[in-house]
């Protein structure tokens, strides 16, 4: 329980840190995308000031996507070990079924122990 624990706490910072820096990426490209637009249609030079304004915003959006797509990964697991574990207990099921003596063999078994262990059977009087 302790290492899924840390195996979790791993994923959430790494997936903290990878989100965060995609998002400057993309911030940078979108911001400069608009910038170098905006100065086109003015007919001014470009200007790069605060190039990676709003990358927080977009660091939440990709952390969003990553604990969606964990989150139903997780399940799927999850749902696969549950159907691992019902096979399991079906097969064992069906090789206890299978041990066990048939009902004819059975009566077989019980007649020779009754002949060994009684001197002299009683008849059954109705």
């Amino acid at each position: 329980l302790r290492r899924r624990r840390a195996d979790l706490l791993s994923l959430i910072i790494i997936s903290a840190i990878c989100s965060y820096a995609l998002a400057l990426i993309w911030t940078a490209g979108h911001n400069l995308a608009m910038f170098w637009y905006e100065a086109w249609l003015r007919s001014e030079p470009v200007k790069i000031t605060r190039i990676f304004y709003g990358s927080l915003y977009h660091s939440f959006v990709l952390m969003a996507w990553s604990v969606l797509y964990f989150a139903i990964k997780n399940y799927q697991e999850l749902q696969a070990e549950k159907e691992r574990k019902l096979k399991a207990e079906a097969s064992a099921q069906r090789e206890r079924l299978r041990a066990l003596p048939s009902s004819k063999s059975c009566s077989k078994q019980r007649a020779i122990k009754i002949s060994k262990f009684s001197c002299c059977p009683k008849p059954i009087t109705a």
